[in-house]
């Protein structure tokens, strides 16, 4: 085998599998019945390809023996996984829950801004006694009683 049918090989291979991929998510996304972004589609193609060569390796290895009635399994297999992930996905983070990585940085900084005018705030109130309580820090049995109250 010459260097060129290995490299021609290795990008069959490649090709054959980020099209298998983008099938599996297309037909997870179907059975679902709504919008998967594209990221999810091509973790869940990954996650039914893992499951289907998970599913084939017995055989492979030559440990058991292949027939050609296992073909609808392992697809049944490699189908089930991926929406499974699918829909623990969308259970974990919504669809639209997470921002784009593009406004990240600047939602982690309006949140600091937030949080520093808050802690301002609450630094005028208790400079200028507006807080209708005062927390008794002591060790005394007095103190004790007045906090649970």
């Amino acid at each position: 085998m010459t260097l060129v049918q290995s490299i021609l090989g290795v990008v069959l291979m490649a090709l054959a599998t980020i099209i298998t991929m983008a099938l599996i998510g297309t037909f997870s996304r179907r059975v679902l019945g709504m919008r998967i972004g594209s990221i999810r589609s091509i973790i869940a193609g990954v996650v039914g390809l893992g499951a289907g060569i998970g599913f084939a390796m017995p055989f492979a290895n030559g440990r058991d023996q292949y027939t050609p009635a296992l073909i609808p399994v392992q697809l049944g297999v490699i189908l089930l996984s991926a929406v499974a992930f699918l829909v623990v996905a969308e259970l974990v983070a919504p669809q639209g829950s997470v921002p784009r990585p593009d406004q990240w940085l600047p939602g982690i900084r309006n949140t600091a801004d937030r949080a520093g005018r808050y802690s301002q705030m609450v630094g005028i109130a208790l400079r200028h006694r507006l807080v209708p309580f005062k927390l008794n820090t002591d060790d005394t049995s007095a103190a004790s009683a007045e906090r649970a109250s």
